[in-house]
């Protein structure tokens, strides 16, 4: 849970790093929360199958959007690459959620292969170890949580 909060008060700090710990961490409350808030829209029937709109998750996709890229950020650049690799999953996530949609699966069907691929690379690079000393971007912060 430290890793969370640690990583919401960073929810803007693109600029440092964070070791693997932190991330996945923060990576298991944030996909819990997620799944909690579609649980909730499901029992409060506050989800639209017909607009598939959804309110507790709309909030938590907008909610979290920026702490999750920001963390991130900070994983690949623990890791030693560009931050802009963040990309790549935050197209992928968006192909997902635009293929959840109602009526879009036949339009967007035929780049599940790509997607697949993308968020597999994605989940390469932030499992890769990060770098023991100093690297361009910073030292390794201490691994509190």
């Amino acid at each position: 849970m430290r890793c969370f909060i640690k990583a919401m008060r960073d929810y803007a700090n693109f600029e440092s790093r964070s070791g693997r710990r932190e991330y996945w961490l923060f990576i298991l409350f944030w996909a819990l929360i997620g799944a909690a808030s579609i649980w909730i829209d499901r029992a409060t029937n506050s989800y639209n199958f017909r607009t598939g709109i959804a309110v507790f998750e709309s909030f938590w996709v907008f909610g979290f959007v920026l702490p999750w890229l920001a963390a991130t950020v900070r994983r690949l650049h623990d890791a030693g690459f560009s931050g802009w690799w963040a990309a790549l999953p935050l197209l992928t996530w968006l192909y997902v959620y635009i293929a959840a949609m109602p009526r879009a699966w036949p339009h967007v069907s035929a780049w599940w292969p790509l997607a697949a691929a993308g968020l597999g690379f994605t989940m390469a690079l932030l499992a890769w170890p990060g770098a023991k000393g100093e690297n361009r971007y910073g030292k390794p912060e201490q691994a509190w949580c």
